[in-house]
């Protein structure tokens, strides 16, 4: 049971006490409460923080996942589901799994979210998980799915921007070949006619 969490972040201490993660209890129920109640903490990053210490639990995991990707639509807590997939994407021991439920995740707020600086704290979390050779491959796919209109076009302006900032020797890592499948000339001038027409929506 987690009846007492303790984390330290960023040298500040958040205890949480009176929410009960009942294993049992959420196993049994298939209820969000014990999840929800901890909407009542008001920074994203410590929620964050505590949340990503319950994702891998077998017992719970499930259920804080579903409810990350029930949050997206809520505007209060779309950060907190941003700050949440950006600590699990950069646990390298996170299994591959993990990852894909926290880039489906990433990729609802960025479709959904008309907060630009919750789109930001997308393109952030794009830009820690390309300098990982596995999250390269997982950007790239974001990318191509984009193009081929099989994905979020969201999702894939910033997963291009993201391996955009990746460098190679004198240039951006996706200029100095061709990566497959991925159109750079299309996605730049797409970027491009998104400036014009919203330029504060992703600096």
């Amino acid at each position: 049971m987690f009846s007492f969490l303790h984390i330290n972040l960023d040298s500040q201490a958040l205890s949480i006490t009176g929410v009960q993660l009942s294993q049992a209890g959420c196993a049994r129920h298939g209820t969000r409460d014990h999840v929800n109640k901890l909407t009542e903490l008001t920074a994203p990053d410590l929620l964050g923080a505590v949340l990503r210490a319950v994702v891998s639990d077998e017992h719970v995991g499930r259920l804080v996942w579903a409810t990350l990707y029930q949050w997206v639509d809520t505007s209060s807590s779309a950060p907190v589901v941003v700050s949440t997939c950006r600590l699990v994407l950069a646990d390298p021991e996170a299994s591959s799994a993990v990852a894909k439920m926290a880039v489906v995740r990433l990729r609802r707020v960025a479709q959904r979210t008309a907060d630009p600086a919750v789109r930001q704290s997308v393109l952030t979390a794009f830009e820690e998980l390309a300098r990982q050779p596995a999250g390269q491959a997982r950007l790239a796919t974001e990318v191509r799915s984009w193009q081929q209109a099989k994905g979020s076009s969201w999702s894939g302006i910033l997963a291009f921007l993201a391996l955009m900032s990746v460098d190679g020797p004198g240039l951006p890592w996706l200029l100095l070949g061709d990566p497959p499948e991925i159109d750079v000339h299309r996605a730049l001038a797409e970027r491009q006619a998104r400036m014009q027409c919203a330029p504060d929506e992703v600096e």
